[in-house]
């Protein structure tokens, strides 16, 4: 997925040179048009099966129903689509490992590398938004130091790719229990588990920044 269409026709004719690289690449306009109409059924299951935790808490965080249904819908596309980049990224690491990436030529490094910056830049801007819509719910609580503890690098960039896919589900997980689960887990209030979220969003930034400055030196 890429920014924009020009963007979306240089990575298509960048990306031939590499072996075995089946490309579909859509721009953010038009991943945005497929994943909408998929949200509004989900709402429409949630409506009628059970009232979401949190649903209390936000109201009178967000009164306005416009408002808030435009919030809860941006920030769980938004973390779709950070999914789904995370995704991508998972599935070049799986097809190009240290072996593989050494027979590519330089040109295919290159384009490589140029995809896998997208995925990060996109990832990125993601966590932006998310980060945005949990800071919009309130002040957070204090957690335990325990449970504070951010990990350190990887060595390489597909082990760097594996824990971006992890850290990207647990703040979905995160994004989705405090916006449409039913139940919440612990019986947390809505500033534990803002707390929580934020604290895996802030891992999965650590990750991506890790991932970032080692895919420069991996090719």
């Amino acid at each position: 997925m890429v920014n924009t269409a020009e963007r979306k026709q240089e990575l298509v004719a960048a990306l031939h040179s590499i072996p075995n690289l089946s490309l579909r690449l859509e721009t953010l306009d038009e991943a945005t048009t497929k994943v909408a109409p998929v949200r509004e059924i989900e709402q429409h299951v949630i409506a009628v099966t059970a009232r979401p935790a949190f649903a209390g808490a936000i109201v009178k965080i967000i009164p306005d129903s416009e408002d808030r249904s435009h919030f809860i819908e941006q920030t769980l596309t938004s973390v779709d689509l950070a999914m789904s980049h995370a995704w991508a990224l998972r599935r070049l690491e799986e097809r190009y490992p240290n072996g593989q990436i050494d027979q590519l030529d330089q040109s295919g490094k290159q384009s490589l590398e140029l995809l896998l910056k997208d995925h990060i830049t996109v990832l990125n801007h993601q966590i932006e938004v998310a980060e945005q819509s949990l800071a919009r719910l309130g002040a957070t609580a204090d957690l335990p130091s325990q449970r504070m503890a951010r990990p350190g690098p990887e060595d390489s960039w597909q082990r760097s790719v594996v824990s971006i896919f992890e850290s990207t589900e647990q703040m979905q997980s995160g994004i989705r229990g405090i916006l449409i689960a039913t139940d919440s887990p612990d019986k947390q209030d809505l500033a534990t588990a803002v707390a929580e979220t934020q604290h895996r969003i802030d891992v999965l930034r650590d990750r991506v920044a890790s991932l970032s400055g080692t895919v420069g030196s991996s090719f």
